[in-house]
C-alpha cells in the first residue's frame, strides 16, 4: 500500500515537473488574435512569435523573418559587388598612374594583335590576285576556268571577311578597355580622396 502511495506520488512530481518545464508560444493567427500554446503552426512561425514558460514569464523573443523583395535584393547585391571591387581596386594600385599604365599593356597588346590580323589580310589579297589573274588568263583564252581556282578565290574571301571580323573585335576591345580603365582611374581617385578626408 505505501509502495503504492509512494509511486502515485513520484508520478505526480514527475507530471508536475513535466508542466513546470513545459514552454508555451504567444502568436497572432491569420484573425490577428494573440494564441498561446504548446505548438505553433508552421505558417505563423515566420511572422514572429514569444516563448514562454509555464509561469508566464518570457523566455524568448522571436522577431518576424524580414521578406526582401527582388528589388532589394538586388540592391544589396549590386552594394555588396561594388564594395568587394572597391577593395580589390586599392588592394591591386597605389596610384592612378599604375591603373593607366595597366591599360596601356592591354591596349598595346591588342594593337599588336591588330597588326598581324593586317598584315594577313595584306597577304591574302595579294593571293587573291594572282588567284584573279589566273582566272582572266583562263577567260582571256576562252579556257573553262578550274574549279579549284574559282573554289580558292572564294575560300580567300571568305578569310578577308573572317580578318574583318577580328580587326572590328579587336578595335571595339580596344575601346571597352579604355572606358574600363578611365572608370578605374576615376573610381580610384574618388576613394581615395575619401580616405585622405575621413
Amino acid at each position: 500500500m505505501i509502495g503504492r502511495r509512494m509511486c502515485s506520488a513520484i508520478a505526480l512530481c514527475f507530471l508536475a515537473s513535466l508542466a513546470w518545464s513545459q514552454e508555451f508560444y504567444r502568436y497572432k493567427n491569420s484573425e490577428g488574435q494573440t494564441v498561446l500554446d504548446t505548438k505553433i503552426p508552421g505558417q505563423y512561425v515566420n511572422a514572429g512569435y514569444d516563448v514562454l514558460d509555464s509561469s508566464g514569464r518570457l523566455l524568448e523573443s522571436v522577431p518576424p523573418v524580414q521578406v526582401i523583395d527582388a528589388t532589394d535584393a538586388e540592391q544589396i547585391a549590386v552594394a555588396a559587388s561594388t564594395q568587394q571591387s572597391d577593395q580589390l581596386l586599392l588592394s591591386s594600385y597605389s596610384r592612378v598612374e599604375e591603373i593607366d599604365a595597366h591599360r596601356l599593356r592591354k591596349v598595346q597588346a591588342l594593337e599588336r594583335e591588330i597588326s598581324i590580323i593586317a598584315n594577313d589580310k595584306r597577304v591574302t589579297h595579294i593571293e587573291i590576285d594572282k588567284a584573279l589573274q589566273e582566272k582572266a588568263d583562263y577567260e582571256a583564252r576562252d579556257f573553262e576556268v578550274p574549279v579549284e581556282i574559282l573554289e580558292r578565290i572564294d575560300e580567300l574571301n571568305i578569310t578577308i571577311l573572317r580578318l574583318d571580323e577580328q580587326l572590328l573585335r579587336r578595335q571595339s576591345e580596344i575601346v571597352d578597355i579604355d572606358n574600363e580603365f578611365v572608370g578605374k582611374m576615376n573610381r580610384f581617385s574618388q576613394l581615395k580622396a575619401e580616405q585622405q578626408s575621413n
